[in-house]
């Protein structure tokens, strides 16, 4: 099965046990990066930029618990139903909307999590379906860049900046002829 399937499958029993919105037919799952990865576990594309008209949901690759894909899933779900034009709603509907289904507000529109007892749905419903079949992608914190320059001097005072490959095809003169060495 593949994590289409999975999350394919996984709407289906979301919507069949009312735990989310139904999903118009057509709407398609996957896993990809959503736009903030780490704060938004989400991504819901609208038809208008499809090519096929269909509605595409990506889910983060850093779940990789059923639980939590199927928190995810419902929410995504409830927002793809409707917002089926990819018009943003927002407010007190959403606020109402989503509380139905056991999400708690804790601020923004986004900033939903589920409720006690809704998260304790979801692991009975995570129990019955198949393994997810993904590992989580794990994030590398950015390394800083190491400086590649290197130094130059001469004795008169000439100063000069360049690489470890230019220095190794020869090194460089300065303009009254002498060699530059390496400065510490």
């Amino acid at each position: 099965m593949t994590r289409e399937e999975w999350l394919q499958l996984a709407a289906q029993a979301l919507t069949d046990r009312a735990m989310c919105a139904r999903v118009n037919t057509g709407t398609r799952f996957s896993v990809g990066n959503p736009a903030r990865p780490g704060r938004r576990m989400a991504r819901l594309w609208d038809v208008a930029t499809d090519t096929d008209g269909h509605r595409q949901v990506f889910i983060s690759p850093l779940l990789d618990d059923k639980t939590s894909v199927l928190a995810v899933l419902a929410f995504a779900c409830t927002r793809a139903r409707w917002e089926p034009t990819g018009e943003r709603v927002a407010g007190g509907r959403w606020q109402a909307l989503h509380g139905t289904f056991g999400f708690v507000y804790t601020g923004t529109d986004y900033a939903v999590v589920p409720s006690d007892t809704f998260t304790v749905r979801l692991a009975e419903l995570a129990d019955t379906l198949p393994d997810y079949p993904h590992d989580a992608t794990t994030v590398r914190a950015t390394r800083t860049q190491t400086t590649r320059m290197i130094k130059l001097s001469c004795a008169c005072g000439y100063v000069v900046r360049t690489t470890r490959t230019h220095i190794l095809t020869g090194l460089p003169y300065c303009p009254n002829g002498h060699t530059l060495t390496q400065s510490v």
